[in-house]
């Protein structure tokens, strides 16, 4: 990515980047040329795995609307690079960022491989779309570019975690279903009381588990009454 200097609207941030930019181009070149082939194997022998433990991933899927269920795709295991940035909209760019999204790109590209955006817009308090469109700013004055992203599409999006409810709540439902998954209907202070109660008796803070045993009745009587859940 050639460095150049930053027309006068660009955020302040971006000095950072120019600062360190030639430094993380050369180390990213050399990174992806002595350890392609090593990183290459773990990358989609991992993928591959997590395919094999959920048939359905939710996290690489994509999703259309139909009158019962979505169809969700899921990219093939053709051995190819997919990799991805996947920045939280909260705020500017910082540097820890870039370099993430430098070395991903150049890996990509340097393996003929996709690189994916994918906006990490969970926290609603705090994300803005502001802050994303000027985070994808930044990165395109960075010199880099992407293979599927929220402003550019793809066959595998939505690329916005909160446009990807549906997704998870249908694999959500079926690990339910299936019995690997149950309903949790504690509300936040109950939590918080079995965190302070663990904490009083120099436990670690975990769940209890109230809900795991719970009876069909007992969660078919709280579905009824439309009890929020997670």
């Amino acid at each position: 990515a050639r460095v150049v200097a930053p027309p006068p609207h660009t955020h302040v941030t971006m000095s950072a980047f120019a600062l360190g930019a030639n430094a993380l181009h050369g180390a990213a070149v050399a990174f992806g040329r002595s350890h392609a082939n090593a990183v290459k194997s773990r990358v989609v022998g991992s993928s591959h795995r997590a395919i094999r433990r959920v048939a359905l991933s939710p996290v690489r899927c994509a999703a259309t609307e139909t009158a019962e269920k979505l169809e969700i795709k899921v990219p093939p295991r053709d051995g190819k690079v997919r990799v991805r940035f996947a920045p939280s909209p909260t705020g500017n760019l910082h540097v820890g960022g870039a370099r993430t999204a430098l070395f991903n790109w150049l890996y990509a590209r340097n393996l003929g491989g996709t690189f994916v955006l994918r906006v990490e817009d969970t926290d609603t308090a705090r994300s803005t779309r502001e802050s994303e469109d000027a985070m994808i700013r930044d990165l395109k004055w960075m010199g880099l570019d992407w293979d599927e992203g929220p402003d550019c599409g793809g066959p595998y999006g939505p690329y916005r975690q909160s446009e990807r409810e549906a997704i998870y709540k249908q694999l959500a439902d079926q690990l339910v279903a299936d019995g690997y998954a149950y309903p949790c209907f504690c509300t936040d202070k109950e939590l918080t009381m079995m965190k302070e109660e663990q904490e009083a008796k120099k436990l670690p803070p975990k769940y209890t588990g109230k809900w795991a045993t719970a009876s069909k009745e007992e969660v078919d009587a709280e579905l009824a009454k439309g009890t929020p859940h997670t």
